[in-house]
């Protein structure tokens, strides 16, 4: 059977017939005007061209089970429905964005994008996911476009692009679980793009410099999102956490939106934090500087290990690393790190996690240097990283000085062995300055911690060094 064509010559459908329906297993407007009036439909059970020189304007409903190109750049997507309704996987294709008012996707095999599908009303996800692999080839909604029905099996795996001010939820996955991420702008100047990946954002630094001080402690490394302007915009983010890619919730009130900038991550801040240790979303502060985010706490205890104590002392000409848990999961994993200026650290060995309660672990350091900062770097597969506390052992001196537990809660125990530090003063400051406790340096101090608010303080110690206290 040859197949159909329809080419309207100088004529429109609307001049035909008030409600033309017509069908075709192939369309291929060459050159002409094609106009669906508001009563009209086409059914195109094949594939279908709108090419270079044409004129394409849909104010019914069109419907096409294969592939669909278009060459021709678009005035407006008119006041129709575009339905994307195929057995086998669909692909829009062409040189110039495809315009729409509503689409409908309602393909279980999915869609492909290789060139810009821009809605202005609303798309409704019903069966099958969007692929737009690339950001040349994204879904764009305009300021008034919208959309429902997103689920784990219908949603874009791939870059979304919102023009206008205002909260959005970006219906974005990976193929198998929608993943979604808000964002509520204040100035969007052309559009805010996003994609969800599945992976690490990258390991970094944990900065000062977000839009709260406090540094984090952890992030999670299962998943990020990458929030992008296509020029400058400014507003809040909402990240979510649920049982896919996370990490292990245990204390809301740590929860922060991290932000990865450079070779940094940033605490921009956990307002609205809503839901439960299962499932919910935080929201940051407003921001103007965009690229990976997700989610992150300012205390380890997000992770799933309870580290009661992290202790360094000497044993010959070696430094011995000794830290407890109160229990963990069987894919923990350390690794112990060093550094010389508590600021640039280096892994000089890595120690594999035991499952269950009461666990105790050693590591001999047998190239110690002059000034010794350890702590160890905490992390399970597909979840998050975490920091234990910071511990400082000098060769020159007898002895070490160490902050447990880590968070901590109601109270910490500062334990000292160097002779030379025992009866000075020491104090515990916020990260504004502001003292909240001195005392004087023995072998075993306590300290109540159960009035100090949530965050990072620091303990300044009488030889000019500094040791970090994480308050859950």
């Amino acid at each position: 059977m040859n197949p159909k064509y329809i080419k309207i010559l100088g004529l429109s459908l609307a001049g035909i017939a008030p409600a033309l329906s017509a069908s075709a297993q192939l369309l291929y407007n060459n050159g002409t005007t094609l106009y669906v009036n508001t009563s009209g439909t086409i059914q195109v059970n094949g594939d279908m061209t709108n090419a270079t020189g044409s004129d394409f304007s849909n104010n019914g409903t069109v419907t096409v089970t294969g592939t669909l190109t278009n060459n021709q750049v678009m005035a407006s997507g008119a006041n129709g429905t575009l339905t994307f309704n195929g057995s086998a996987a669909q692909t829009l294709n062409g040189s110039s964005a495809f315009l729409a008012k509503d689409v409908v996707i309602n393909n279980a095999a999915g869609v492909t994008l290789n060139t810009p599908l821009k809605v202005s009303g609303s798309v409704t996800f019903t069966t099958g996911d969007v692929v737009a692999a690339t950001s040349a080839t994204p879904v764009i909604f305009t300021s008034t476009g919208n959309y429902t029905g997103a689920s784990n099996s219908s949603h874009v795996n791939g870059y979304v692009v919102k023009e206008g001010t205002g909260a959005f939820s970006y219906p974005v996955g990976n193929g198998t679980n929608l993943q979604k991420v808000d964002v509520n702008l204040s100035a969007n100047a052309t559009g805010m793009q996003v994609r969800y990946v599945v992976g690490n954002a990258g390991s970094g630094t944990y900065a000062t410099t977000g839009s709260e001080s406090t540094p984090l402690a952890v992030y999670n490394t299962g998943e990020y999102w990458d929030l992008s302007p296509l020029t400058t915009a400014t507003g809040a983010v909402t990240v979510f956490w649920d049982n896919v890619h996370n990490i292990t919730v245990n204390s809301l009130p740590s929860l922060r939106v991290a932000h990865k900038s450079g070779a940094n991550w940033l605490n921009e801040g956990g307002n609205s934090i809503t839901g439960n240790t299962g499932a919910g979303s935080v929201t940051s502060n407003s921001i103007s500087t965009w690229s990976p985010f997700t989610l992150g706490a300012t205390s380890p205890t997000a992770l799933p290990v309870h580290l009661l104590s992290f202790t360094a002392k000497h044993a010959g000409s070696n430094n011995q690393l000794d830290w407890n848990t109160a229990s963990e999961d069987a894919q923990i994993h350390y690794d112990i790190e060093r550094s010389s200026n508590a600021q640039q650290f280096s892994t000089i060995g890595s120690v594999s996690g035991k499952e269950g309660t009461g666990n105790s672990y050693q590591f001999l350091d047998a190239q110690p240097l002059a000034a010794n900062y350890y702590r160890l770097r905490i992390s399970e597969p597909g979840s998050a990283v975490a920091y234990s506390n910071v511990v400082l052992l000098r060769q020159e001196g007898k002895g070490s000085l160490s902050v447990s537990p880590v968070p901590a809660r109601d109270q910490i125990t500062v334990t000292n062995s160097n002779p030379e530090l025992k009866g000075q003063n020491a104090r515990v400051c916020d990260l504004q300055g502001r003292v909240v406790t001195q005392f004087t340096i023995q072998e075993k101090v306590n300290l109540s911690t159960a009035q100090w608010a949530a965050g990072m303080y620091l303990l300044h110690l009488p030889d000019g060094s500094t040791l970090k206290i994480v308050k859950d």
